[in-house]
């Protein structure tokens, strides 16, 4: 499993604190994403009985319970596959490490096409 072993020193308050990399952690994230697949199974056998009840036009609920399930079924796999690699930083390119959004009324995009 994951030991919290910190690679480099870190500068205080630029990171988070490196939780995510100790096993209680590992088990919590991957326990809560098997969670999430329950709850969205049963949330879906209920969409299935609104659904199959009679022919009828979809309501805003039905949609909005199927995101529901959508969003359970989706972050249920990242966190029981990945677990606590989904908060592992990663190496970026020099064209996005460094650049910040330039200030209002700055040279920017935005200020080049005209917008206000």
């Amino acid at each position: 499993m994951h030991d919290f072993v910190p690679d480099q020193p870190q500068k205080e308050g630029l990171f988070m604190v490196e939780w995510h990399r100790r096993t209680s952690a590992c088990i919590a994230l991957r326990l809560s994403g098997v969670v999430l697949v329950g709850g969205g199974w049963l949330l879906g056998q209920r969409l299935t009985g609104m659904i199959q009840a009679y022919p009828h036009e979809a309501s805003p609920a039905e949609f909005l319970l199927g995101m529901v399930v959508l969003a359970c079924f989706s972050a249920s796999m990242a966190l029981a596959i990945v677990g606590p690699g989904l908060f592992e930083q990663v190496a970026i390119s020099a064209r996005w490490a460094g650049q910040a959004y330039p200030a209002h009324g700055e040279d920017g995009p935005a200020a080049r096409s005209g917008r206000p």
